[in-house]
């Protein structure tokens, strides 16, 4: 078994391929894995894997599924990896090139194999440090206008601590839903905090934005009146 450990700086190109099949391997996939180069050429399935990864960190999903379909044509190959670059490649602050998805969507050979070897670290890392994301200040919490579901909770800790009554309104007991509608559920509820943690970021932003308009205000009276004075 290959030691997910080891530094792929070390590895041949074909330990590299065999950590890389046992990744894809992790994850449910909406269809079976035949031929590597065929099979992702539409971008579908990395849309999969990169949701999947996010999902299974408990980070912020910044992929939408529905924007994706499994498409044949070139046309709609690229179609999916352009929505790809826009709303999800470039969140992760990921490259690729116009020739990068030419040749995946081909399929060139080994053309996949080099953009999920690339992006394989690069998401890991990017998950790595939304995880390490600094607290918000409890100073800037404390701002008039802060979204109220931005407190601190009983643990002293601010976050975001909105009450159940807050997250599961209609009183809905989880457990008893089918798979696909928590599912559902779980995503919207992580667009909302998502939302409210984007929200809140902005308002602190706009406080501080406006104390210095405030300070410049008070400067300009201060110099027209020395001019005044003169």
């Amino acid at each position: 078994m290959v030691n997910k450990a080891m530094s792929t700086a070390n590895l041949s190109d074909h330990e590299k391929l065999k950590q890389l099949l046992m990744w894809i391997d992790e994850v449910p996939l909406s269809r079976v894995k035949r031929c590597l180069a065929r099979d992702f050429s539409d971008g579908y399935l990395v849309a999969e894997i990169i949701h999947y990864s996010l999902n299974a960190a408990g980070v912020v999903q910044i992929v939408e599924m529905h924007n994706y379909s499994a498409v044949n044509s070139t046309a709609g190959k690229k179609k999916n990896w352009y929505t790809l670059k826009s709303k999800v490649l470039s969140k992760l602050k990921f490259p690729i090139t116009e020739h990068e998805i030419q040749a995946i969507t081909s399929p060139a050979e080994g053309a996949i194999e080099q953009f999920l070897l690339r992006l394989k670290p690069h998401l890991e890392d990017y998950i790595k440090k939304k995880k390490e994301v600094p607290p918000i200040d409890a100073k800037d919490l404390a701002t008039p206008g802060y979204p109220n579901s931005y407190r601190a909770g009983p643990d002293g800790v601010y976050g975001n601590h909105k009450t159940s009554n807050e997250r599961n309104s209609g009183g809905i007991n989880m457990d008893n839903l089918p798979l696909n509608v928590k599912k559902e559920l779980i995503e919207k509820q992580q667009k909302l905090e998502s939302a409210d943690e984007t929200i809140a970021i902005l308002s602190v932003k706009i406080k501080k934005l406006e104390q210095l308009v405030e300070l410049k205000d008070k400067r300009i009276r201060q110099l027209r009146i020395e001019n005044s004075g003169q």
